[in-house]
């Protein structure tokens, strides 16, 4: 499962099978352990195209992989690979989250908490212990509605299940079948650590980087002020308000510890910061310390 989240927009969800083929009823798929390769690239949106989908609008398709910055179709002799694009637009920010979703043969079969999940829920279900088939798939229904706030969908009565641990009843299939479902749907949109193995990666569309990196403080000469004093509130005011520049640059230039006064808590910059101005709309000072 692929994720990408934009702000703004609305998040998009894209399934791409790790094997060629169809599956069977084994639990593992008939081309394991040839899993095909995802190749994810992050391109720069074109008029009407989706945040997230399939290179070229192919649907499942199969490419060759190469140094070309387009794939080719499948080849001869070549790595075949999925190919899927998230298309950003300038200045957006995303988080592309991927994740493994187990089959629902596993789910069903052999994944052993959602036999715990039905022990549970027919627990909390169950009027009277019983033997029972139906009240068992009831009494598990009833209880993934309490402890969930959600129901399930029961077919008909499966093959008995044996007991779970501890000795406690399970419903029939029907009722791991439901849970497994239940478990499936969630996985493909928030996945589960445990059996996932999820990976985020974040890409930004960055535009207007300035051509060179902002520099503070610049060296500064001998008896200028220090790069961080601390002044009271009557000082900063006359220095950010009151003085002229050149008056407050004129104050500073022979500052020093001594110069700090009783209960001085603001905190000053000063010095002079270089910057490419022609590239460079902003500038954020950010600081901190302890005292």
């Amino acid at each position: 499962m692929i994720s990408v989240s934009v702000a703004g927009r609305r998040n998009e969800y894209l399934q791409v099978p790790v094997y060629q083929g169809q599956r069977d009823k084994n639990l593992t798929h008939p081309r394991y352990p040839d899993a095909l390769p995802l190749v994810l690239d992050v391109k720069p949106a074109k008029s009407g195209q989706p945040l997230l989908g399939w290179a070229q609008g192919r649907t499942g398709g199969v490419w060759s992989y190469g140094a070309d910055e387009n794939l080719k179709p499948e080849s001869s002799g070549s790595v075949a690979v999925h190919h899927v694009v998230v298309a950003l637009a300038p200045g957006e920010e995303a988080t592309i989250r991927v994740w493994c979703l187990p089959g629902k043969l596993f789910l069903q079969y052999a994944f052993e908490p959602i036999e715990s999940i039905a022990a549970l829920c027919v627990a909390c279900g169950c009027v009277k212990p019983t033997t029972d088939p139906s009240i068992l798939d009831a009494a598990c229904r009833d209880g993934f509605a309490s402890l969930a706030g959600d129901g399930i969908e029961l077919g008909a009565p499966g093959a008995p299940c044996g007991p779970a641990i501890g000795g406690l009843p399970l419903p029939t299939q029907a009722g791991i079948d439901a849970i497994a479902k239940k478990v499936e749907t969630f996985m493909k949109t928030t996945p589960i650590p445990e059996i996932a193995s999820p990976l985020t990666i974040t890409a930004t569309y960055a535009v207007d980087i300035p051509q060179e990196a902002p520099v503070y403080p610049l060296p500064a000469q001998a008896g200028a002020a220090p790069v961080v004093i601390r002044v009271n509130q009557e000082t900063r005011v006359d220095l950010l308000n009151t003085l002229t520049r050149d008056a407050a640059r004129a104050k500073l230039k022979n500052w020093s510890l001594e110069s700090t006064l009783d209960g001085a808590t603001d905190v000053l910059l000063t010095g002079q910061a270089k910057v490419h101005a022609a590239s460079t709309g902003t500038v954020e000072f950010i600081a901190s310390g302890v005292a």
